[in-house]
Order: structure tokens, then C-alpha cells, then sequence
């Protein structure tokens, strides 16, 4: 009988050791922090965040902590200053100091303090030097600001301290892609998508890998990078593009008129558009599409001198030597924007050329790079007050 008890409670004991062995470890408050605190910042779905703020109130300790959370909470909003004021509670010697100035450097950075920004994220490096955020959100300051070789630097050291984030590549790709070094481009935007990124970013660099892959006349490549893209107006303009390089005109026509019936083609699908018309023996459409065109997109040097041939190939020569005055003059203007960029990138404090830049990008017509460079130069300026204020102390 003795022998039949010691058997059950052996198995008794056994169980409750499988049940107690099989609970779940308990998530303590810090861990439930920095996993609410990820998932704000990556844009993601965090189930227990409304129980983790419970968590954080309910003790004293985590005051900081919850201060930071809220702040990120605010960022993921679009409230930065709300985010700026909530921080402002958190002392500088602290548990959660290296969270602050991660959330800090944010914040400033959206409300275009890239000044101050700069400052804090350079704080965060020398503080915690194995944090790869501050380094990336450094390259992306140095970026906005036109110092592109330290925004280079930046990047490629975080590429190597995360070889499995894909977001250094991408922004490597976006930079090497606006200096028009194609081949490089498509090496990065190429590794950033080995590296699983989220599906969302996996069309945005499948279509920029095409692009670049286009602009270096690998058609054939990009065609196959093309299948990986969803169905749009966007794809059959850039599939046209490749099939007619490839020789295959009917196809590339037929997705032209396809493209277009789903939306205004973009400005390289007009330019391939008049291209046709030019090689069907149409002079007079051809030269309506390119006269619209760079009238819309004076910047577009590549289409004014493609007008500028058709014109004379159709015997308009006073019109065409017009249009080839104005591409020789945007011509000169292009040559000035180069050194000027190698001095920006040799001098990224000085606003001047900066300046000048965004002068000269709004006299060909590129107004977007014009936004970009007069945003640097503002930076830079502040920059440069901010620093001249401290010597004054």
C-alpha cells in the first residue's frame, strides 16, 4: 500500500515540476521597457504597451523610464516638442540616459534643429561609443546637412557594426544614387534586400534598385528585378524603358500606352514617349511632348538637348539654337554645381557654398535639390551661431 503512495506522489511531485518548468519566466519591468521602447521606434505593434505604462506608474523607481517611454510614445505621434518637454523631467545622471538622448536627437532632428541635434547624437556616441543609432542618425544629419563623405563614414560604420540591418545599405544606396554613381547604388540597395527587410521596403528598393540599375544600362538585370515589384504605373513605364534598350519596340509601346492609361507618365517615360515618336518618324509630337516637358521640368538638361536636335532635324534652326543656347547656359551652371559640391563635402560647416548651391539648383530648375541645399545652409548657419555663442561665454 506504502509502495502505491510513494509511486503517486513521485508522479504528483514529477508534474508539478513539468508545470512549474513549462510557466513562462516572468518579464521583468526593465525588459517590458526596452521592448515597448524597440517597438515605438521601428513602427511596430507592441500588445502590452498600455500594460507596461501601468506597470512603469505603479512604481516609483521607473519614473524616468516612463518619462522616456512617453516621449517616444509622442515621437511615433508626430509630436516632437510635446516629446522635447516631456524629457526635460529626466536628470542628466540617470538609469535610462542613453534612451533620453536616443529620444532627445529625435525629436530635435524632426523639428529641424539639426544644430542641436548633431550635438546630442555626438554626446550619445562618446557616451555609449557601442550604439550604432547614434552613429546612423548622425549619417542621416550629415546627409541633410550635404557633408555626404561623413554621412558615407557614418553608414558604412554601422553597416559593419549591424551586418544584418538593412537600413544602413538603403540610405548608402539613396546617397551613392544622388551622387549618380549608379554601380554603387545598386550594390547597396542589392545588399539591403538580402538583408529581409520589411515588406513595404522591399518594393521601395526594389524600384530604386531597378532605377539605378536602369541608369547604369543593365536593362536586362533590372527587367528581373522588376518581378519582384507589385503591379503599377511605375513598373510598366520602367519595363518600357528596358524592353525598348532591348530592342523589343512593340512590347515597350504597348506598356507605355498602358502606363499612361493609368496616370500621367512621369518625366523619363515622356522622354522615352518623344523618343518614339522621333524613331516612328513623328518630328512634330515628338517636339510638343519635349517642349512640354522641359517647360514643366526646366531642370531635365538630357530632354532640352533632344529637343533641341529634333527641332533642327524638323529645320526649326532658330528655335533649336535657342534651346541649345539655354542647355550650353545650364550646362555651365551644372559645371559650377560639381565644385561646389566637392568643396561642400571637403567644408560641411560652410554655408556659404551651401548657399550658392541652392541658388544655382533653383536656376536649373531643380527645386527639390535647391529645398535640400537651402535647408543645409540654414543648419549650417545656425551651426555656426551656436558655436560662436559658446566661445562668447
Amino acid at each position: 500500500m506504502k509502495s502505491y503512495w510513494t509511486i503517486g506522489l513521485v508522479t504528483l511531485l514529477i508534474a508539478l515540476l513539468v508545470v512549474t518548468l513549462l510557466q513562462p519566466e516572468p518579464v521583468s519591468t526593465d525588459q517590458m521597457f526596452h521592448e515597448a521602447l524597440r517597438s515605438l521606434r521601428d513602427g511596430e505593434e507592441y500588445p502590452q504597451l498600455e500594460e507596461t505604462f501601468n506597470r512603469l506608474k505603479s512604481d516609483r523607481n521607473f519614473w524616468r523610464h516612463l518619462a522616456v517611454l512617453d516621449a517616444a510614445l509622442f515621437l511615433r505621434s508626430g509630436y516632437p516638442a510635446e516629446a522635447i518637454d516631456r524629457l526635460s523631467v529626466v536628470s542628466e545622471d540617470n538609469p535610462v540616459r542613453e534612451e533620453a538622448l536616443h529620444c532627445a536627437g529625435e525629436a530635435l532632428y524632426r523639428l529641424d534643429k539639426l544644430a542641436q541635434a548633431q550635438q546630442v547624437f555626438h554626446l550619445m556616441r562618446s557616451e555609449f561609443p557601442g550604439n550604432t543609432d547614434a552613429r546612423r542618425w548622425l549619417g542621416a544629419i550629415y546627409y541633410d546637412l550635404g557633408a555626404y563623405d561623413q554621412a558615407i563614414t557614418e553608414m558604412k560604420a554601422v553597416a559593419e557594426a549591424k551586418p544584418q540591418d538593412y537600413r544602413p545599405h538603403h540610405l548608402l544606396g539613396i546617397m551613392y544614387q544622388d551622387f549618380e554613381v549608379a554601380e554603387d547604388a545598386a550594390s547597396h540597395f542589392s545588399l539591403a534586400l538580402q538583408l529581409n527587410p520589411p515588406r513595404k521596403i522591399v518594393q521601395e528598393l526594389s524600384l530604386d534598385l531597378a532605377r539605378v540599375l536602369i541608369d547604369n544600362r543593365e536593362y536586362a538585370r533590372a527587367m528581373n528585378q522588376l518581378d519582384q515589384v507589385n503591379s503599377g504605373a511605375e513598373k510598366l513605364e520602367l519595363q518600357a524603358i528596358c524592353f525598348w534598350h532591348l530592342g523589343k519596340i512593340a512590347r515597350a509601346e504597348k506598356l507605355l500606352v498602358a502606363a499612361e492609361e493609368l496616370t500621367s507618365l512621369t518625366p523619363k517615360a515622356m522622354e522615352l514617349k518623344a523618343e518614339m515618336a522621333t524613331a516612328n518618324g513623328d518630328l512634330e509630337s515628338s517636339i510638343a511632348i519635349l517642349t512640354t516637358l522641359v517647360e514643366v521640368h526646366p531642370d531635365l538638361a538630357n530632354a532640352r538637348y533632344n529637343l533641341a536636335m529634333t527641332l533642327r532635324q524638323n529645320g526649326n534652326e532658330k528655335l533649336a539654337e535657342t534651346q541649345f543656347a539655354r542647355w550650353e547656359e545650364d550646362r555651365k551652371l551644372a559645371e559650377e554645381m560639381v565644385q561646389l559640391n566637392l568643396t561642400a563635402v571637403s567644408d560641411p560647416a560652410n554655408s556659404d557654398v551651401r548657399f550658392r548651391l541652392a541658388d544655382i539648383c533653383r536656376q536649373l530648375g531643380k527645386e527639390k535639390l535647391a529645398d535640400v541645399w537651402q535647408k543645409a545652409a540654414d543648419a549650417c548657419s545656425r551651426l555656426q551661431q551656436t558655436t560662436d555663442n559658446n566661445d562668447l561665454k
